[in-house]
């Protein structure tokens, strides 16, 4: 609610506005990682380290970021097989299961990749890959878009370690002030993040036709916002707790 877009439509000429509040959107502010890990619980500190040490068992491991627009096409193929290589391909969630979603990512990486602002990070063991993720970097802020991992290597949690390497890497870099998670996930807790707000806005114009339903969504709302809200955030919560058990099951969360 404190954008630049919600503050622009609040002062502007439109006055058939309405805003419902959807959800949150959770975010780290880029103190020193020293500072940020400070603010893990030991048990979490623990287990990045277990992770850490089984991984290296495994063999020799290295984290690459890729952002060069002339490397952008095979980074985009490899985070397409990484991301499609566990649960999401199973659901039917991978992108690589939808060809309008592939096309979206593919303008994005086109759109940001002049100045390098489309970012692929990867983690590697034994020169192969077992987890990436998608970052957009806009000012000072880094954004997490996507993120997958090859499930044969659940025991060492690697899209886990992936992301705080992140996490740390935007923290040294003295250009992020914060990377935001775009989401809301209850395994993101974990980072002890900050939340801001997130609504859906709906602008009316001043014809008849949308007069008349603006009037009618003000005296349905109020019905919806006491009654039938609350009983599908809950719903949300629950479906949200269903599928946080079956990633915990998988070692995804």
């Amino acid at each position: 609610d404190n954008s630049a877009l919600y503050y622009s439509l609040k002062n502007s000429h439109y006055n058939r506005i309405i805003s419902d509040k959807v959800g949150e959107c959770q975010y780290l502010n880029c103190e020193s990682y020293d500072q940020i890990r400070g603010k893990y619980s030991r048990h979490f500190r623990g287990e990045l380290n277990l992770k850490r040490n089984r991984l290296s068992r495994i063999g020799d491991f290295e984290f690459i970021s890729v952002k060069k627009k002339s490397d952008l096409k095979s980074a985009f193929d490899e985070f397409l097989k990484i991301e499609a290589s566990g649960w999401k391909n199973e659901n039917g969630t991978a992108i690589i299961n939808n060809m309008e979603c592939i096309k979206f990512y593919e303008n994005l990486n086109d759109n940001f990749s002049e100045n390098e602002d489309c970012e692929f990070n990867f983690l590697r063991v034994n020169d192969k890959v077992i987890a990436g993720s998608l970052w957009i970097l806009n000012g000072d802020n880094a954004y997490f878009l996507k993120g997958g991992y090859d499930n044969k290597y659940h025991r060492v949690s690697p899209g886990v370690l992936l992301l705080d390497h992140v996490i740390k890497k935007c923290s040294d870099d003295h250009t992020f002030k914060r990377v935001n998670m775009m989401s809301d996930y209850s395994w993101q807790a974990r980072w002890k993040p900050q939340a801001m707000d997130v609504f859906n806005v709906i602008i009316f114009n001043e014809s008849v036709v949308n007069s008349l339903f603006y009037s009618l969504f003000k005296l349905t709302a109020r019905a919806y916002r006491k009654l039938v809200k609350p009983m599908l955030r809950n719903y949300d919560k629950h479906i949200k707790n269903i599928k946080q058990n079956e990633r915990i099951i998988l070692n995804i969360d």
